[in-house]
């Protein structure tokens, strides 16, 4: 359960809060203090919380008056990553779970990696890349060690990652990637797509790139 609490000061006149907000007079179950219940409907303030009603503490409004509610945020759910396979799945070995249930935890979203450098001019210097390995393996491995800096700057790890895309210029070298990729990712199974494309946007000469989604505590 999620207790939103903001902090407002406004004048509060009978059941509207700035124009902006509603509200409903209320108390908790087994009595104790008197809460409004308020519910966003345009304030900028709560735009990230669409739709959702918070408790506000404060004493129900008699006229026009100021207040000021002091609210806060709190969670407590772990986080929890559940594979999921289908009820009738025969029992084979998979390089990825058809299915991820979440609960809980902080959502990061990681850029695509390529082999290049991931700090480089806008527009792009060709000479900037000529370090790239030449071959499928050498380029997974060096785009899987730009992912890593970018787990790390968050605190994560492989084992956060639950959904990756992989887009790659040549599928008839895919072995040598899976090959690399289960170095990194072990026994780490994320919700994969892999698709053949006909150029990637960094350099003519990259041949795979890597976006990921990890979930962190």
């Amino acid at each position: 359960m999620m207790l939103a609490r903001i902090s407002l000061t406004t004048a509060i006149n009978d059941s509207r809060i700035n124009s902006s907000w509603t509200s409903s007079f209320m108390r908790f179950p087994g009595g104790g203090r008197p809460y409004h219940r308020v519910s966003r409907r345009a304030n900028p303030i709560m735009r990230t919380r669409r739709n959702r009603c918070v408790d506000i503490a404060a004493p129900k409004p008699k006229g026009l008056l100021s207040a000021t509610a002091t609210l806060r945020e709190t969670t407590d759910m772990a986080k929890t990553i559940e594979h999921v396979h289908w009820p009738d799945a025969p029992d084979m070995w998979m390089p990825y779970a058809p299915v991820i249930k979440i609960t809980g935890g902080t959502t990061v979203h990681i850029a695509g990696c390529t082999s290049a450098p991931v700090y480089h001019h806008h527009p792009h210097r060709p000479e900037e890349f000529d370090s790239m390995p030449s071959d499928m393996e050498g380029q997974t491995r060096a785009s899987l060690e730009n992912m890593k800096k970018a787990l790390e700057s968050v605190g994560a790890t492989f084992d956060d990652i639950v959904n990756a895309n992989r887009f790659v210029t040549d599928l008839d070298d895919q072995d040598s990637m899976n090959k690399v990729w289960a170095e990194y990712f072990g026994d780490n199974k994320p919700t994969t797509t892999t698709v053949q494309v006909v150029r990637l946007a960094t350099d003519p000469r990259c041949m795979i790139e890597v976006n990921a989604v990890a979930i962190i505590d």
